[in-house]
């Protein structure tokens, strides 16, 4: 049984896997501020919806996106090419406990995710200013 394609079949409509509206997804995004350029980091990504929507959300940003499941990025490069984004996204399909950032993030998002590390404190990886 590959545990990933089955995952990503299930959520197939929910491209947003976690009990939350699109609504209050935009909403969190707007609380966490607009620079422009901001470098947004999604944890556990899966088809990058919060990426994607955080890179609306800021018009020069870049997002990396970090993922296990090779299905889930799949879909997130179709989403991110069908939506004229793909330039401004970055996907790695690795364990997201490994990622090694070649910088600083001003926004990291980790939603449904934090079980990887062990919770929310172990997944705190954002520089004193970031979101």
């Amino acid at each position: 049984m590959d545990r990933q394609r089955l995952s990503s079949i299930a959520h197939s409509r929910h491209p947003i896997a976690a009990p939350i509206f699109g609504v209050n997804v935009n909403r969190l995004l707007r609380r966490a501020g607009r620079q422009p350029t901001a470098r947004v980091l999604d944890l556990g990504c899966g088809e990058a919806a919060w990426a994607l929507q955080a890179l609306a959300h800021h018009p020069d940003g870049h997002a990396d996106g970090v993922d296990v499941s090779a299905y889930a990025l799949e879909r997130a490069a179709d989403a991110a090419d069908a939506r004229g984004l793909a330039d401004r996204l970055t996907l790695h399909r690795r364990d997201a406990r490994t990622y090694v950032p070649d910088g600083d993030y001003d926004l990291v998002l980790c939603v449904g995710s934090t079980h990887a590390f062990g919770g929310f404190g172990g997944t705190l990886v954002l520089r004193r200013d970031g979101r």
